[in-house]
């Protein structure tokens, strides 16, 4: 008896979908801020990318004693704007801290690789954070006419960054019908 199947689950089906299923999934989840295919891939890449060069660039700094550098103009900085920032720190907490970061980016990664919508934000911020840091330690490098701690891979923030922003952008095409009504061409 196929046609008992075939009436209750058109009778299902029918109650299901009422209206046009443009920007659904199939399990009626909306998917419209989803970054995904190929754009997803690469967004995936550029999250990786900003995970390693931070890595390197704790490497850099904690191996050219960036501190050391670093908490003496903060403490000037202090005495000017009369203020609690910027902070000063201590090496092991200071490093541990940054391994802690690079270790939550880096168990983002597959999420980052899924195109979460999410994620979206947090790497337009990280972005941010790596291009502000790398400007800074090339203009800190420049204003003291020598090489600070951290300016070998500040170049790698920077570019990092940038791949960060940018290259993830999801294009929404309409569906193949639809491209050909708005061309003039109807099938």
């Amino acid at each position: 008896m196929p046609w008992r199947a075939r009436t209750v689950v058109h009778c299902q089906l029918r109650r299901r979908a009422r209206g046009p299923q443009l920007k659904r999934d199939p399990l009626g989840g909306d998917t419209a801020h989803m970054i995904g295919g190929e754009a997803a891939t690469t967004f995936g890449w550029a999250w990786l990318a900003a995970t390693i060069a931070l890595a390197l660039h704790v490497a850099d700094e904690a191996t050219h004693d960036f501190l050391a550098w670093y908490n003496p103009r903060a403490l000037r900085i202090r005495q000017i704007v009369r203020l609690p920032f910027p902070p000063t720190f201590t090496f092991m907490p200071w490093l541990v801290g940054l391994i802690a970061v690079v270790g939550v980016l880096g168990l983002l990664t597959p999420v980052a690789y899924a195109g979460s919508p999410w994620l979206r934000p947090v790497a337009y911020g990280l972005a941010g954070i790596h291009v502000a840091n790398g400007l800074l330690h090339l203009v800190g490098s420049a204003a003291a006419r020598r090489l600070v701690p951290g300016v070998l891979s500040a170049p790698l923030l920077l570019i990092a960054g940038g791949c960060l922003r940018g290259p993830h952008r999801a294009r929404v095409t309409p569906p193949p019908n639809k491209r050909l009504k708005l061309a003039g061409r109807v099938d």
